[in-house]
């Protein structure tokens, strides 16, 4: 077996995130009823504005408790292994500790900002991780369309390697 180290830690955060993203729409699709039945969505917004708020929420709260995860493992290992200095171990820590509080105390508020934000079928292909970091940022009053023309190449680069 090997070590375990914040490198591995890192992984399996983004690995149970990702998990989460998929399954999330698979659990919530089974409870739809009557003729939404017929209809799957395709895109990361249309499985988003599939969901109803509550859905909304709990994937959201999802994601919380993966942060969480994430950064209680970082802060009961050595770092050694994944950042090269305190100075960058404390930097990165504060930065997603400071995000996942965004999450937690504005919950509902990032929810219909994430709303609005997929109502836009520009945005329709944008990953859900990437959505959330770029409605936090719009609640913190930032300038989010360079976030968004990013999001929208990379989003469409991504959807064009599927095909």
């Amino acid at each position: 077996m090997g070590e375990l180290n914040e490198k591995n830690i890192f992984e399996d955060f983004f690995i149970i995130l990702v998990i989460l993203i998929f399954i999330t729409p698979i659990y919530c699709f089974g409870q739809l009823q009557g003729n939404e039945k017929d209809y799957t969505p395709d895109t990361p917004g249309e499985v988003w504005l599939a969901f109803d708020d509550f859905e909304r929420g709990i994937y959201l709260i999802g994601v919380e408790d993966g942060i969480l995860y994430f950064l209680l493992g970082l802060y009961e290992k050595e770092s050694k292994y994944f950042f090269d200095s305190d100075e960058k171990k404390t930097k990165f820590l504060d930065f997603v500790w400071e995000m996942q509080g965004d999450l937690h105390d504005n919950l509902f508020v990032i929810r219909d900002i994430i709303t609005n934000l997929y109502r836009d079928p520009a945005n329709t292909y944008i990953p859900a991780w990437a959505i959330i970091g770029i409605a936090i940022r719009k609640l913190k009053g930032e300038d989010i369309e360079p976030l968004l023309r990013r999001a929208r190449e990379g989003a469409l680069l991504m959807e064009k390697g599927r095909q």
